[in-house]
């Protein structure tokens, strides 16, 4: 493999930053409005956050924004001049529309697509299958609304269900969708677009015979 000296001497979270192209970044930031009524925590320092929030496993508004903190002047090299305290993060999660960074994860993968898978030779095959899959996340009743269905003891959580749709070349996800917990698996479905001869390949949770109908029609297999 050959080395790539680019990000020689820079910390690992600049070097995955350096990744993101900020002119792209700005236009979507236009595109979608998401800095507008917004004098603190705008999309560039809430996006850092939220990175960094993923990539150290932090379970708490707190959490992130004193870890960042504590960093200072060091956080320069990532275009921060300003570290949102836990209300002001709180309201930039709560107000800025999560569309927007569904864009910056399509704008990241049309650009690396490319590279994405580790074999030298394309299959065929596995680039034709697309899984489909959902995960929920329960979130207790005190931290976000109820949306979830009640348990046989009565006690209710709230929580977040994730619908995914990945190409198995790549094996990272080209399509998320977020629902409340009770949304059916089936209606991630309508919001797939297949090619003719591609692969459906998904559970029994996924039943939607108007679906496969359509499916049938347009050559796409499942």
């Amino acid at each position: 493999m050959l080395q790539n000296n680019s990000f020689s001497g820079q910390p690992v979270f600049s070097q995955i930053t350096g990744l993101i192209n900020r002119k792209s970044f700005t236009q979507l930031v236009k595109g979608y409005d998401s800095d507008r009524y917004c004098k603190q925590c705008k999309s560039w320092e809430h996006f850092i956050c939220m990175l960094y929030c993923i990539l150290n496993n932090c379970t708490s508004l707190r959490e992130v924004t004193h870890a960042i903190a504590a960093y200072g002047d060091k956080l320069n090299h990532l275009g921060i001049t300003y570290t949102p305290p836990r209300s002001t993060f709180s309201d930039a999660n709560a107000n800025r529309d999560e569309g927007f960074f569904g864009a910056v994860y399509g704008k990241l993968y049309g650009h690396y697509k490319s590279g994405l898978s580790d074999s030298q030779t394309e299959n065929e095959l596995l680039n034709r299958i697309f899984i489909i899959d959902s995960t929920t996340i329960s979130l207790f009743k005190a931290i976000m609304k109820c949306v979830g269905r009640k348990a046989h003891d009565g006690r209710s959580k709230g929580g977040i269900k994730v619908h995914t749709m990945l190409n198995a070349y790549e094996e990272v996800p080209q399509l998320i969708h977020f629902t409340d917990a009770a949304t059916h698996d089936h209606t991630f479905l309508s919001k797939i677009k297949l090619q003719p001869h591609q692969i459906a390949l998904y559970d029994q949770a996924c039943v939607d015979y108007n679906q496969y109908a359509t499916w049938t029609n347009d050559h796409v297999y499942f």
